[in-house]
């Protein structure tokens, strides 16, 4: 559990610097709270979720260029891997951290 709540606090961090106020007081809440309450939050639709979720949208309202959205990416996808090797995942994990993966080659 350290290696996911590690990868929760470098998101916080993450979104703060990038998107501050957004997203980052919220993560870090999450971040601090009892295992049972981040196994809930990473299996939620809040986190890995389509439209509005934070994997759709943290930074995107800010109107951040594409370095700042790489890095929040980059987080996702280290949190995201760290779930799938302990199996703590929701359904479209491995789905957005394909796809980020896949940007990231592509340069997208």
């Amino acid at each position: 559990m350290n290696q996911i709540r590690n990868a929760l606090i470098e998101l916080a961090v993450t979104l703060e610097e990038c998107c501050p106020g957004e997203w980052d007081e919220y993560m870090k809440r999450i971040s601090n709270g009892s295992d049972e309450k981040i196994i809930h939050f990473l299996k939620s639709n809040e986190l890995w979720g389509g439209a509005g979720s934070i994997a759709d949208q943290a930074g995107v309202s800010t109107g951040l260029g594409r370095e700042k959205r790489r890095r929040i990416e980059e987080s996702l996808v280290k949190l995201g891997d760290a779930q799938i090797s302990k199996g703590i995942t929701n359904p479209r994990t491995q789905m957005w951290v394909s796809a980020f993966k896949k940007w990231k080659e592509s340069n997208i």
